[in-house]
């Protein structure tokens, strides 16, 4: 059962966030490719062989042929979370159905920075369960009428609800990569005997997700090319 209330309001929690502004000393560069980059070289320099469903040089190039896609595609960056997923959001009050915009707090803030706006949005609602495009779409709906906060504009806001969903699922490959990269290094740097195959269970289920989506990335681009 859908709590709406709860959608909305981490919704216009989450426009307020991307309003802020992106300030020195970031540069406009999204920090996920940054992210992304230093997560493989600390594989890298662990000389730890990767199981066998992929290498250091398979996500080297998937990480180059995305970041070039997703750089033509010409996506929207705010200051975004970077890590936007639901247990990076913590509500703040007993009553989950009355809760406002004020009872949520973003916590982990490590990977703040000037982001990808669909990145930050996908990462919210990315499952590898069910995927609920009605509770995406009732965020979004909010996300876009959010008022914008005193002394800043609408621009991170920029675009409808079926831009900013288009915009949203361009990226779940992306989340998808990071995630993969992410249970790699922790198989090279932190692993432990009790967490080993269950790493790479997750590290291969996030890589397969990734090839089994990077399409959508393509057809984003054909359709912006045809209108």
């Amino acid at each position: 059962e859908t709590n709406t209330r709860l959608v909305q309001a981490a919704a216009l929690r989450m426009a307020e966030f991307h309003s802020l502004p992106i300030a020195a000393p970031f540069s406009p560069e999204p920090l996920i490719w940054s992210w992304l980059d230093a997560m493989l070289d600390a594989s890298k320099i662990s000389g730890v062989q990767l199981p066998s469903f992929t290498s250091l040089d398979d996500l080297a190039a998937e990480m180059s042929w995305i970041r070039q896609a997703l750089n033509s595609a010409g996506a929207k960056v705010v200051f975004a979370h970077g890590d936007m997923k639901p247990s990076n959001m913590m509500i703040c009050t007993q009553d989950i159905r009355a809760a406002a915009p004020s009872d949520l707090m973003f916590i982990d803030l490590e990977l703040s920075g000037p982001n990808y706006r669909g990145f930050d949005i996908m990462k919210l609602f990315r499952t590898d369960g069910n995927f609920s495009e009605r509770n995406m779409r009732l965020f979004l709906d909010s996300y876009v009428k959010a008022p914008a906060p005193q002394g800043t504009s609408r621009e991170s806001r920029a675009g409808n609800v079926e831009q900013l969903y288009a915009e949203a699922r361009l990226f779940e490959p992306l989340t998808w990569l990071e995630a993969a990269v992410f249970f790699m290094l922790v198989l090279t740097i932190q692993d432990t005997e009790t967490n080993h195959e269950r790493n790479i269970v997750l590290g291969k289920q996030r890589w397969e997700k990734y090839l089994s989506t990077k399409w959508m990335v393509g057809e984003y681009l054909e359709r912006a090319k045809q209108k």
